[in-house]
């Protein structure tokens, strides 16, 4: 596959840290609260050929549960729990208007219910799930990053340790522990996303914007938590046919890299040395998909033989969560 790198100025240091696979890349520097991008930064263009459909890596989604709580009919982000195998951590966008996160188990009923401590829902689009500042202990990330109307001056993920209260017969309530609040701002201004990834080795953050023609930004390990940063803005533009993109994942091998819109799941294979930047810039290709209701949750199993979807539903018409199995 053909990968032509537009270089909109020289190649500089920048880009590296969000290439390493170690998880001490440098932190980014402090924004100076101009919407531009810095000088040495490296900015590529995405050059896709025809992109293929693959029924060879994933069966189509079967439902296994449904989702019918209406304190989740909003939900716009899954992840695969660690502490609770076999279930899932759910939250809500801004409609849901709360800062809460919903353990549910494999069939959809909740089994948990806890608060995010120090957090606001401004209009949290994704979550994700994976490795932080203690060495062994799994964090979930919350991406306050939705902005329909372009015109907040920063975003946020919020990360916090897993909850790991013991389950009884009724719904637990809790509150997390006190949620970091990673604050950055974008180098061209503010964007519009709703798709948030980490990387399980070096734990860089990765951000996906809504544009038809996608954006991709990197906040490098180890995210500062005590100012505003300044995303590193990695691919301008790339062709989602029928975008936008609303989730997605990197796979715990770190092996390939999964983001969904709608109507399709896209999938990128990625070597072990490679960059989740030179994966991205690479054709994808298109994997079968279940149609959902209004679909906007994507996370990976723990071992990664599967991956597990849900969507936003209405009082007439519940969520389906599917699974879909590695052949």
């Amino acid at each position: 596959m053909k990968k032509v790198l537009f270089l909109f100025l020289a190649i500089g240091l920048s880009l590296v840290a969000c290439s390493k696979k170690s998880p001490t890349s440098p932190s980014l520097p402090d924004t100076t609260g101009n919407n531009t991008t810095k000088p040495g930064d490296t900015v590529a263009y995405a050059q896709w050929s025809t992109i293929a459909y693959d029924t060879n890596t994933f069966s189509l989604g079967v439902q296994v549960g449904k989702i019918t709580d209406p304190s989740m009919m909003y939900a716009s982000g899954i992840a695969a729990s660690r502490a609770y195998p076999g279930m899932f951590w759910i939250e809500n966008d801004k409609d849901g208007n709360s800062k809460q996160i919903f353990l549910v188990d494999s069939t959809g009923a909740k089994r948990a219910v806890f608060s995010v401590s120090g957090a606001t829902n401004r209009d949290w689009t994704d979550m994700t799930i994976g490795p932080g500042p203690i060495s062994g202990q799994s964090y979930l990330y919350i991406a306050d990053i939705g902005d329909s109307k372009a015109n907040h001056s920063s975003s946020f993920i919020y990360r916090f340790p897993e909850p790991a209260m013991p389950l009884g017969p009724a719904v637990l309530v809790g509150t997390t522990a006190a949620a970091e609040i990673i604050a950055y701002k974008y180098p061209d201004g503010p964007r519009d996303a709703e798709t948030l990834l980490i990387d399980p080795v070096s734990s860089d953050l990765y951000i996906v914007d809504k544009n038809t023609r996608s954006n991709l930004y990197c906040l490098p390990y180890p995210q500062s938590t005590d100012t505003t940063i300044l995303a590193k803005k990695l691919i301008q533009s790339m062709p989602i046919p029928d975008g936008p993109l609303r989730s997605g994942g990197i796979s715990p091998a770190r092996n390939e890299i999964l983001i969904k819109s709608y109507t399709s799941i896209y999938l990128w294979k990625m070597s072990s040395t490679e960059s989740v930047l030179d994966a991205l810039l690479s054709t994808p290709v298109t994997i079968p998909i279940t149609p959902e209701i209004q679909g906007e949750a994507l996370s990976y199993t723990p071992d990664g033989s599967a991956f597990w979807t849900t969507s936003k539903f209405s009082s007439f018409n519940y969520a389906d969560l599917d699974r879909y199995v590695r052949k």
